[in-house]
């Protein structure tokens, strides 16, 4: 198994734009998903990190431009995993060849943090890839790179969001099917591979 199974509905939405954070919590909605008002004491931590210019800091996170800093995604996730309404998490990441920056490095990069942080949390994160360019050479290498990747560290993903949304409601509905049947789902499963 590459993820532990969500305990509940409520999605915490990473997202690199405010068009595309809205978007994510209408389809996280209509499928039946949760999307919870981050707590006061959350907005505050995330504050102190994340500009408050071109942001959303209440759920979904809309990064701006910061999605690309490891360390700015990495904190972000640590912050909102202590929130018991959230019990997974979607992140949109787009795969964007910036110039004088290697799409591939970024991709790594950005990896890098979701493992490191997934490590020190028990609730899943799954990623949804952008790649708009994917005929461009860069850019196409940097797809490849990253699933990968995410292949590599077991980190379940698609290829665009809708499918995302999808993924994790049919994770939850199974979730959901286990718990109706008061199976334990640690026992039955067994741990998420690290």
């Amino acid at each position: 198994l590459w993820e532990t199974l969500p305990r509940g509905p409520g999605v915490g939405l990473i997202a690199p734009g405010g068009g595309t954070s809205v978007f994510m919590t209408d389809c996280s909605t209509q499928a039946g998903l949760e999307v919870p008002l981050l707590s006061p004491r959350t907005r505050e931590t995330l504050s102190r990190f994340i500009a408050r210019v071109n942001t959303i800091i209440e759920n979904p996170i809309d990064l701006g431009s910061a999605s690309y800093l490891p360390q700015t995604v990495m904190d972000t996730l640590a912050a909102m995993a202590g929130e018991e309404t959230i019990h997974s998490f979607l992140l949109y990441h787009y795969v964007y060849p910036y110039k004088n920056v290697g799409a591939r490095e970024l991709g790594r990069e950005f990896l890098k943090s979701v493992c490191k942080v997934r490590r020190t949390m028990d609730k899943p994160i799954y990623v949804a890839l952008y790649c708009p360019f994917q005929n461009f050479p860069e850019a196409d290498e940097a797809r490849r790179e990253i699933i990968d990747v995410l292949n590599q560290w077991k980190v379940p993903y698609t290829m665009d969001l809708q499918s995302g949304v999808r993924m994790l409601k049919r994770v939850w509905e199974y979730a959901r099917h286990l718990q109706a049947r008061n199976v334990d789902r640690d026992v039955f499963l067994g741990p998420a591979v690290r």
